[in-house]
């Protein structure tokens, strides 16, 4: 870390319309986390991020999941996170607690990952302590002058009560806190009905209930309370995210909503696969975590809900799907976005750390702020009045506690996609709900009149869902009181059966209509609490429409509609909803909206009607939709060649064309360790201070190709681009390179220089030789830059001469590892004037593509899913048209042998993604997986 970059990438998000930062720490970390001079860098940050008006967060942990503090919370408290688990044949380092199963007791153990100490126990009042002297106390005391000014909040990251990444799977937490606690609160001996969290029996539903209760209750108290407690006397809002999204596993946090109580603002996170655009049946579950968290802010009152958003899904993520997945979390629930993540540094393995970035790393970047300005545009839409929700769904967590048993999640799954789908098709149904947790009705619901109130949210129906088989007791008397006051319940089957982990089917015996199929219940609800938007005859508006209605203070409505198919839909508003305009989150502009409303496949529509006004709305003024088929097509960059196989000497020893990963890999090898440990956490400067002998050195070799059968290559213009050059004696075909004062490339720490007087035809090789092993000499890919071609060849690719681009697969026509702006250019001329023009210009595998007319710059394309209006008036004069399209870093960076099949952002891409999939040898150009750029 240093002054300048963090200068010059602050500027940069002030300059692209971001509203602040979260610090975030994460491998690769060479500055030692939470010493003098991290906290002289962060406040270095603060100061910066005041005068450019600009929030500068904290993130409460080096990496996830809290509280170790980078191994300094456990290196103080030995008190080691513990499990129990079924074993035949208990480990070396575990306790058997019983026989006939065999359940045994162990903790767990050492890891890099905790700064080579052990997973702290979150439960443990003593290890929480120790983490607020570490984290919470060293933040205040060091930065505390900006806490409530620019330092807004503290972001807590997936805590929960088991251990995080080396625990064992298929434990559960147990402790003589958690053994007190349940004898305490039940009268009984967990100890002695150990097998109850795993097998069935009489009284298994009962142990579990007892288990997973105060299980949820020592988290939320022990831990989340504490540092939100903690927040609140400094001045500070408590927000981050659970393990939401393995609802309803108890195994990690037993009840996020009831959770979300011990933060100001609830939160969840929705990385790059978590959303799909058509995709219902993998949408469901992230569907159902951002309802959990919108329904329990709601009732709590909480000012905002927060949003750990994108990330992890690779370099080949872009504008419009980012655009896609800050469109569903902010139209479903969330009104505080924290992207996910920009990298301030992609040297050696810290380029593998869970990509994509938000960054200057990305050449789509310099388009990021029209992106932000929607977003901004759209937040301030879904914070507008208050959400209307008249029907609120009993929420089945409590189900997930008696049918939890680690070794067997199949019933969970099954709870899983019942509830989720079920949620999804009310949606559809266009019903607006709540969900309703049995905790927190506990603790906030109340009657007023025949209505139901939890905390600040007041609701007309309850529905059971079917698949809700346990509920509470306190839930019971609930329902009974609504019932009597003539509350309105909805049962869908037989209900609960269940009762405080007990057979008891007093639900059953609860005045309420009772529905066999669910499409009658759907429709009974559109009858009796109509949708509060429809088409025209008053039918809902179409199944593919995702809504939200705000009612804002003057009584007026807003509707935030959002096209989560990937097929176009098109709808005539009822009139009897009055005056309806559009709010255009691109441009900030309002219009008068049409009779027929047209959404394409991700778009989001902003809808403000106003009853006590009426107006004719008129059709859309017909549009002018160009086709241009001849277009001159350019490049705007030095095309790239990167070569990631290398020979390398080391221990006396050659290794010959084999993977950077792997050079890398033995090299640290060489040196005693397992492998990079940059890939995991360093315990204060354990890894950076680290000194090797003399001889520990090593030297590698890259190999590249210029055509010998062509000398129409421009070798004058060639240059090398490698990371760190400082750190090495580097040569070309055995010439002495000099690096000093190089210029930066892609990074400030990759450094490149010409070397066209050392090249020549055939074959050349880059030599790095490190004479004594360092720390930061992460051997990794190298670049060759210029103006040439690049083909396939039979091993890796060869440079030729430039040619001229046509339409199609450019990454089929020499630019395989392209990384920079394609810019396209042609001209138009209208055979009548017009008022505006629809434009649509595919661009696939680019990042982003900005449209200029005559000159003007008339926006991004990727904010419009379908045909980009553009207003005029425009004229029969001839009008030249330039599309800047923007690539990703994806073919430059990689993965390139993962098997990348699927589209972009429906896996997580981390680490594992580079080192685990490589060939042992150089493989044919063929062999790599890129992505298209076609035009």
């Amino acid at each position: 870390m240093s002054t300048e970059r963090i200068t010059e990438q602050l500027e940069q998000f002030a300059a692209h319309g971001c509203g602040g930062v979260v610090i975030h720490s994460r491998v690769g970390l060479v500055t030692e986390y939470l010493s003098a001079e991290w906290f002289e860098l962060w406040n270095y940050a603060q100061q910066e991020c005041k005068r450019l008006e600009l929030s500068c967060n904290i993130f409460d942990e080096h990496h996830y999941p809290p509280p170790m503090a980078a191994g300094l919370t456990p290196a103080t408290v030995d008190k080691p996170y513990q499990y129990i688990r079924l074993s035949d044949k208990p480990a070396a380092h575990e306790t058997s607690l019983s026989t006939q199963p065999e359940i045994v007791l162990g903790s767990s153990p050492k890891l890099q990952w905790y700064g080579v100490q052990k997973a702290p126990d979150t439960l443990d009042p003593a290890i929480v302590d120790e983490f607020l002297s570490n984290t919470y106390d060293a933040y205040q005391t060091h930065c505390g002058h900006g806490y409530g000014n620019t330092v807004q909040f503290s972001y807590n990251d997936e805590a929960g009560v088991r251990g995080g990444p080396g625990t064992p799977k298929k434990t559960l937490s147990y402790s003589n806190i958690i053994e007190d606690a349940v004898h305490s609160a039940f009268g009984f001996s967990l100890r002695e009905r150990l097998s109850d969290l795993f097998y069935d029996s009489e009284t298994a539903t009962h142990t579990r209930f007892a288990y997973y209760r105060c299980l949820q209750k020592l988290l939320k108290n022990n831990f989340f309370s504490r540092l939100k407690e903690h927040c609140e006397q400094s001045g500070i809002i408590f927000t981050g995210h659970l393990w939401e999204h393995r609802w309803p596993e108890p195994f990690d946090t037993p009840n996020c909503m009831d959770a979300y109580e011990a933060f100001h603002w609830p939160g969840v996170d929705i990385l790059g696969d978590q959303f799909r655009l058509g995709d219902d049946a993998h949408n469901a579950i992230f569907f159902l975590t951002l309802r959990e968290m919108a329904s329990a802010a709601a009732q709590l009152g909480s000012e905002k809900c927060s949003c750990e958003l994108a990330g992890a899904v690779g370099y080949e993520t872009g504008i419009e799907q980012l655009k896609h997945l800050a469109d569903f979390a902010l139209c479903h629930g969330v009104t505080h976005v924290v992207e996910h993540l920009s990298f301030q540094s992609i040297l050696g393995f810290r380029k593998y750390d869970f990509p994509q970035t938000l960054s200057d790393h990305a050449s789509w970047w310099g388009d990021y702020k029209d992106l932000a300005d929607h977003m901004a545009r759209l937040n301030v839409c879904v914070q507008t009045g208050q959400r209307l929700a008249r029907t609120l769904v009993l929420h089945p967590t409590t189900t997930g506690w008696i049918q939890a048993t680690p070794h067997d999640t199949a019933p969970l799954e099954t709870l899983r996609q019942q509830h989720a789908d079920f949620l999804l098709r009310l949606h559809f149904a266009h019903i607006d709900y709540d969900l309703g947790d049995e905790l927190l009705m506990e603790k906030h619901a109340s009657l007023e009149g025949a209505s139901l109130r939890i905390g600040e949210m007041v609701y007309e129906y309850i529905l059971i869902p079917t698949h809700m088989e346990h509920c509470l007791s306190s839930t019971l008397t609930l329902l009974q009181t609504f019932a009597t006051a003539g509350g309105k319940i909805l049962r869908l089957g037989l209900g609960p059966q269940l009762i405080d982990g007990q057979i008891n089917n007093a639900v059953a015996n609860i005045p309420c209509a009772v529905f066999t199929d669910e499409q009658t219940l759907i429709a009974n609800l559109q009858k009796n609490c109509p949708p509060l938007i429809t088409q025209e005859d008053a039918f809902p508006l179409p199944t593919a429409i995702s809504q939200q209605t705000r009612i804002c203070e003057d009584g007026s409505l807003l509707h935030i509609l959002f096209n989560i198919s990937q097929e176009s839909c098109s709808f005539n508003l009822n009139s009897s909803h009055g005056y309806c305009s559009i709010l255009n989150t691109q441009d900030g502009h309002r219009q008068d909206a049409p009779t027929t409303i047209h959404m394409a496949a991700g778009d989001v529509l902003i809808l403000h009607e106003d009853p006590s006004r009426s107006q004719q709305r008129k059709e859309p003024v017909t549009a002018t939709t160009l086709l241009p088929q001849h277009w001159h097509i350019e490049r705007l960059d030095n095309n790239v060649l990167m070569i990631d196989y290398c020979d390398l000497h080391i221990n006396n020893e050659w290794h010959h064309t084999i993977s950077v990963m792997k050079a890398c890999e033995l090299c640290w090898q060489a040196q005693g360790y397992n492998g990079n440990p940059w890939r995991t956490i360093q315990y204060k400067r354990t890894i950076i201070d680290a000194t090797f002998p003399d001889d520990s050195g090593f030297t590698a070799r890259y190999h590249f190709h210029i055509d010998e059968d062509n000398d129409q290559v421009q070798q004058s213009d060639l240059s090398l681009a490698l990371e760190r050059p400082w750190l090495y004696t580097i040569f070309v075909n055995n010439i002495l390179c000099d690096f000093t004062n190089a210029p930066s490339y892609l990074d400030p720490g990759i450094r490149r220089i010409s070397i066209a007087k050392h090249l020549q035809q055939g074959k050349n090789t880059v030599e790095l030789r490190c004479a004594r092993f360092h720390p930061l000499a992460e051997i990794d890919r190298i670049y060759i830059l210029g103006d040439f071609s690049c083909d396939a060849a039979e091993r890796g690719f060869i440079i030729r001469a430039t040619r001229t681009l046509s339409s199609g697969n450019l990454t089929e026509q020499g630019l395989p590892f392209y990384n920079g702006i394609i810019t396209r250019r042609t001209t138009f001329t209208l055979t009548e004037p017009t008022t505006h023009i629809g434009l649509r210009i595919p661009s696939i595998g680019f990042g982003s593509t900005r449209i200029y007319i005559d000159g003007k710059d008339y926006g991004l394309q990727d904010l419009s899913s379908a045909e980009m209006q553009i207003f005029g008036p425009w004229d029969t004069r001839p009008h030249t048209i330039e599309a800047r399209s923007c690539t990703t870093p994806r073919n430059l960076l990689g993965p390139h042998f993962w098997q990348i099949k699927t589209p972009p952002y429906q896996r997580l891409t981390g680490f594992y993604s580079w080192y685990y999939f490589y060939p042992d040898t150089m493989p044919a150009g063929a062999e790599y997986e890129l992505l298209p750029l076609h035009v």
